[in-house]
């Protein structure tokens, strides 16, 4: 016999077997011997109804034992009566939020102090009776430079 005969010969064997095992809707369990150990495949052969799959898949993943949430998936807790913030949880938040308004307040005024005490140690420094005029070129220079005011002839 040649190899090609023999491979024919098991493929019809097997197909064979396979129409013999054909499991129909009347060979199935009854739906309320269904359990977490249960074997689920015979509900897949091809001479079983898919009304017939679907309702033992049905009953099969409502077991106890499937019928677990996972602790790490954030949907599986109940959001739909969240608990209302304690009177002390509000002040605290209203406490903070009022710390960080005067910390930014209290930063504006230091800085605005010190740039008014710069301005005021430069006005100091010049002293408009007594101005020096320094021509360069056609720019006259004097102590405002300081200040930042350049004078253009």
């Amino acid at each position: 016999m040649s190899e090609s005969q023999q491979v024919d010969e098991h493929l019809t064997t097997q197909e064979e077997n396979e129409e013999a095992a054909l499991l129909t809707d009347e060979d199935m369990p009854d739906l309320a011997t269904i359990n977490a150990t249960s074997d689920m495949s015979m509900f897949f052969s091809k001479g079983v109804s898919a009304e017939l799959r679907r309702q033992a898949l049905r009953k099969f993943f409502h077991q106890p034992e499937f019928n677990v949430r996972d602790p790490l998936d954030d949907y599986a807790l109940d959001y739909s009566q969240p608990k209302k913030l304690v009177l002390e949880v509000g002040d605290k938040v209203r406490g903070w939020a009022q710390q960080q308004m005067d910390d930014a307040i209290q930063q504006a005024k230091d800085a605005l102090l010190k740039d008014v005490q710069e301005i005021d140690s430069v006005e100091s420094l010049d002293e408009p009776s007594q101005k020096t005029d320094l021509s360069v070129g056609s720019t006259k220079v004097d102590e405002t430079l300081q200040s930042g005011k350049n004078e253009t002839a």
